[in-house]
């Protein structure tokens, strides 16, 4: 099995965005678009640090 992992991509409107794909290699989370590559690779780094400063992450449903 893979690791599960990041990918930069580029749109059709030539901007970047990330996926998260898990360890089966689905596709799980896709991120905005932003101008530069760069912009992109903060994101996903800044995700990382969220995660690893607060651990579990709670899913807060705003659909009610």
């Amino acid at each position: 099995m893979k690791t599960p992992r990041y990918e930069i991509r580029k749109a059709k409107n030539k901007q970047f965005y990330f996926v998260l794909i898990a360890a089966d290699n689905k596709v799980i989370a896709t991120g905005e678009t932003y101008k530069t590559k760069l912009g992109a690779a903060k994101a996903t780094r800044r995700i990382k640090e969220i995660f690893e400063e607060y651990g579990n992450l709670v899913l807060v449903d705003k659909t009610k």
